[in-house]
């Protein structure tokens, strides 16, 4: 930056921010998007006009640090601006398991205490270590 033009003079922090990163004092503000145009333009966006807020996608949109030009001209509502910025990707990640019954299976009886373990078939005669039962005074005692 040419800062020969600010010799002399007192900047505030904020200003000074400004000019060092931009290379001048002019503040700029986004135009908000007009009515006619709040509505999210990803094609798998499920709510497209239901959000707290729309973002107008251009050549300068760098946050995050994500390569935004493939969206140049979108825009996107809250919640595909912030996957986009977190992931890099607009596509909704599905969970690793692919169904319900996938699931891990939760034993009651831990609480109390007791702990099983179910063996399957190809680990028949495997020998199952479980953690010692930590008791009242949490030091490890085994029980039994």
């Amino acid at each position: 930056q040419d800062w020969s033009g600010l010799a002399g003079g007192v900047l505030c922090e904020a200003c000074y921010d400004r000019f060092y990163k931009r290379g001048t004092l002019e503040r700029t503000r986004n135009k908000p998007i007009e009515a006619s145009e709040r509505m999210c333009t990803f094609a798998g966006c499920e709510r497209p006009t239901q959000t707290s807020r729309f973002y107008k996608i251009d050549k300068r949109t760098s946050a995050g640090g994500k390569d935004w030009s493939p969206l140049s001209g979108s825009v996107l509502c809250n919640t595909c601006y912030t996957r986009y910025l977190r992931t890099g990707t607009l596509e909704r990640t599905r969970s690793k398991m692919s169904s319900p019954s996938d699931a891990p299976k939760l034993d009651a009886s831990i609480g109390r205490g007791v702990r099983e373990a179910s063996v399957s078939s190809s680990r028949a005669g495997s020998v199952v270590n479980t953690p010692p039962n930590l008791g009242r005074g949490g030091r490890g005692e085994q029980s039994g």
